[in-house]
């Protein structure tokens, strides 16, 4: 199992309690989420946010990897959890051969109007990684109590919202 942290008090913090509860399964990588390998700036907040050049809590360089590259390296994942900030978009481009190859199940946080659009995504652009032949979609927001089945052409929440995507091959 891995986990990826662009905090490095979060990163640190989860290395340690995966020490305390011996999960020696567990690697936790100093890193952000990204399109691609190489470095990003990121908040000094304790959800080290990308910077969308506001600098807004100060600054700070990190490794970048991208999910294809942590796939090749450590192995493909059942499970994609994105949780970013508004960096989803850039993100998933980082996990198309995965998406693709592996078919792995997907829970995807996506923050409309609190960063998706800063960085160029919108909610049309995170649902376009999940075509419809392979992947059954269900959302929740703050209005509904539990997942619902996404429709094609169904409507899309505004705000922020959870995506579970479930690759149908994975299922029966």
């Amino acid at each position: 199992m891995v986990a990826v942290e662009a905090s490095g008090h979060n990163s640190a913090i989860a290395r340690l309690n995966a020490e305390l509860n011996s999960a020696p399964q567990l690697e936790v990588i100093h890193a952000a989420a990204a399109r691609r390998y190489g470095t990003l700036t990121v908040n000094r907040g304790l959800n080290a946010r990308v910077d969308d050049g506001s600098g807004a809590w100060g600054r700070t360089e990190v490794a970048a990897a991208s999910v294809d590259e942590l796939a090749a390296r450590y192995g493909a994942p059942d499970v994609l959890f994105v949780d970013v900030e508004g960096f989803e978009v850039e993100v998933l481009a980082g996990a198309v051969q995965t998406l693709g190859t592996f078919r792995p199940d997907v829970f995807v946080e996506v923050r409309q109007g609190s960063g998706l659009e800063l960085f160029g995504g919108s909610a049309a652009k995170v649902l376009s990684f999940f075509p419809s032949s392979i992947y059954r979609l269900f959302l929740r927001d703050g209005e509904i109590a539990r997942f619902a089945l996404l429709k094609p052409g169904g409507e899309i929440p505004g705000g922020r919202f959870f995506l579970v995507s479930i690759c149908a091959e994975n299922r029966p």
